[in-house]
């Protein structure tokens, strides 16, 4: 007899019904006659409205079997398993209510499938994206396609724009910007950037997107001062921790950050490619040459099929691989470029446009042009404080790239500043002149030395750092201990990360830290606006070329941002 039968009794009106001895509750026992009755609901029943009866039952059930496997010298079976009732089948068959956690799960990572990979909303309409979500889960109900674009991106915006906030309400010491503007291809629209970045408190380097709003009308300077001041209202941005703004060399862009009372700063990777065009792309020879070979990477960038047959025949000859630059900007365009590279860069450059080598047969012009260019291009780079004093605070540059000038005005400046405990105003950090001259005794030698090798940029960057300079550093009264030994030590190598020396070292220099986490927070190129307009051209694409500017700022935002705060 059934342990179940502890816990029911047989109805004294009917035989096919059983009555639940703690409920006194009805049930049926699943058949006409005594050959078809069963247990199942009765066990069903005991699982659902009493489980610690339940238990008691399986408890029993296991126990019986056990006795009976001794008596009959076997191995007890395991407790058995009801058979699922037709309850258990209508249930595992019934659809998710829409705000069933389970659904809610599932359409939340279905909005993240939209931000994060660039997918039309359209796709909820697809029929192969439909039966894959039916396959996975048919108990889910496809919301449809408005559903996603009006509630639940402004949804997920809100939550994402919510941990922004929470992220910009932290101790942060200098906050650095980049901006730009995009124009689509495919619809008459144009979006206004805005980046963010800043050194945390562990001295990581922190990067978010604040805006990519639509900007319409007129570009002018009035417009994008406007514009800035609502994006800094809306994030509830103190200006007095904004450390600098990096944008392109247009003139309204300057005239903007004039406007706005910020301390604006030209993207080197622009200024760059402007010597370029002047010393090189102005002689025709040079122009067809870099047109041709433009071409030439830009046929290998989009054809894998080439690249893979030139990757053969370098294995056939047995020449390294290498892939292709289509332009000359990469190092000061990392993730990790800082107004601190500036002037080594351009020290480093000029210098190896300086070097005579057996190589320069046929281009020694246009060296020289392009030297000339990128002087008159940054000829008050090495005289702006701000890339003084980062350049300074970068561990592996120090003042090693100053003259004996600029090196006392950057002290003084740097010691100004660790005295009064806050940034120097604009006022407070004059442009420098410098002590030396650009056709020093020491840049005509360079420019005589016969090389026997062709030298490269990285040489130049070992060059510079190796020489030993005329100059002392004075201990005066005024210069602390902290400024005095970190300058005294020998710089670390290029390739380690300046940040993390300061991570393990501001336990020694500690307040020169606290103005690293400021200076080396500004990036050098405005860059990462350039690439967050590169995802919205696959934003806003020819599927989605109606796509709203509000709804494509939110996607954008929230594709940039939403990995910040995702769970490994």
């Amino acid at each position: 007899m059934s342990a179940v039968w502890k816990h029911f009794k047989v109805s004294e009106k009917e035989a096919k019904t059983a009555v639940c001895r703690h409920c006194s509750a009805e049930l049926s026992r699943g058949g006409a006659s005594a050959k078809t009755y069963s247990t199942s609901s009765l066990i069903y029943h005991l699982k659902s409205r009493h489980p610690e009866h339940h238990a008691e039952y399986e408890k029993d059930t296991a126990a019986a079997a056990a006795t009976a496997a001794v008596k009959r010298k076997i191995a007890p079976p395991s407790p058995r398993t009801p058979t699922p009732s037709v309850a258990d089948f209508l249930e595992k068959a019934k659809k998710f209510t829409n705000h069933s956690a389970k659904a809610k799960g599932i359409t939340k990572r279905i909005m993240e499938f939209f931000a994060l990979d660039d997918q039309p909303f359209s796709v909820v309409e697809d029929v192969g994206f439909r039966r894959l979500i039916d396959h996975i889960e048919p108990r889910y109900t496809m919301p449809s396609r408005r559903y996603f674009s009006d509630v639940c991106l402004p949804e997920m915006y809100n939550v994402v724009s919510s941990h922004v906030h929470e992220l910009l309400a932290t101790d942060i010491a200098a906050l650095s910007f980049t901006i730009d503007i995009w124009s689509s291809d495919v619809s008459p629209t144009s979006m206004l950037s805005l980046t963010a970045q800043w050194i945390d408190t562990d001295f990581k380097l922190q990067k978010i997107v604040l805006h990519s709003q639509e900007f319409r009308g007129s570009h002018t300077a009035i417009a994008i001062s406007e514009a800035f001041a609502n994006m800094f209202d809306t994030w509830r941005i103190d200006r007095s921790k904004v450390h600098a703004v990096v944008s392109d060399n247009a003139r309204n862009m300057a005239k903007a950050m004039e406007d706005s009372d910020l301390k604006g700063i030209r993207c080197m990777a622009h200024t760059i490619q402007l010597a370029v065009n002047e010393g090189l792309l102005s002689q025709r020879s040079i122009a067809d040459v870099v047109a041709i070979g433009r071409k030439i990477v830009g046929h290998f960038k989009h054809s894998p099929l080439a690249y893979a047959r030139l990757q053969s025949i370098q294995e056939q000859f047995g020449t390294p691989q290498k892939r292709f630059q289509q332009d000359i900007t990469k190092e000061i365009s990392s993730s990790d470029a800082s107004v601190a590279d500036v002037i080594p860069l351009l020290a480093a450059l000029k210098r190896l446009l300086n070097k005579e080598a057996e190589t320069d047969h046929g281009v020694k012009t246009t060296k020289s042009a392009l030297l000339e260019a990128v002087s008159t291009r940054f000829s008050q780079a090495d005289s702006e404080p701000l890339y003084c004093i980062a350049t300074v605070l970068d561990p592996r540059y120090k003042d090693h790239y100053l003259d004996v000038g600029k090196k006392l005005r950057t002290r003084e400046m740097i010691q100004a500043e660790l005295d009064l405990g806050k940034p120097l105003s604009d006022g407070d950090g004059q442009v420098m002149h410098s002590a030396g001259d650009e056709n020093s005794a020491e840049s005509k030698r360079a420019r005589t030395t016969d090389e026997p090798r062709t030298v490269s940029l990285s040489d130049m960057f070992d060059e510079i750092l190796q020489e030993n300079y005329p100059f002392a550093r004075q201990r005066t009264s005024s210069t602390t201990q902290q400024l005095d030994g970190y300058l005294s030590e020998v710089p670390i190598s290029r390739s380690n990360n300046p940040l993390e020396f300061w991570r393990i070292n501001q336990g020694r220099f500690p307040d020169l830290a606290q103005m690293a986490r400021r200076y080396l927070s500004a990036p050098c190129t405005s860059t990462d606006s350039e690439r967050l307009f590169s995802a919205a051209s696959h934003v806003i694409d020819e599927k989605r070329n109606r796509l709203s500017c509000e709804k494509a700022e939110k996607l954008l935002f929230i594709k940039k941002n939403l990995p910040l705060f995702l769970k490994k």
